[in-house]
């Protein structure tokens, strides 16, 4: 049985590399998917595939909507653009835009 996370989210259980991590709409896509990867404290490293390429993302589930930590490590990864069109309150990193995990059997 997986622990719950320590996140604002009780409905969150803990990842395992080899699951399933599910994105909300990034407005290029209705919505992204990728695979864990890593899993240290609150720290997720995923992959993820967009336009035909690979690439890799981190998120911070302690921290979810802040992008840098004070030594200037990359806690979350941006997944959405920045459009000049954009209102206020649009989400962009990996962190607030996790829906979340389905474990893989």
């Amino acid at each position: 049985m997986r622990a719950p996370l320590e996140t604002e989210s009780p409905r969150l259980a803990a990842p395992l590399p080899g699951d399933e991590i599910l994105f909300a709409e990034t407005g290029e896509a209705e919505a992204l998917a990728g695979v864990v990867e890593s899993v240290e404290g609150g720290q997720v490293g995923f992959r993820y595939r967009r336009g035909g390429r690979d690439y890799r993302g981190v998120l911070d589930l302690r921290r979810p909507d802040v992008r840098r930590d004070r030594r200037g490590r990359i806690l979350n990864s941006y997944l959405r653009i920045k459009r000049r069109d954009d209102p206020p309150d649009t989400r962009y990193l990996a962190g607030e835009l996790l829906v979340g995990f389905r474990p893989q059997p």
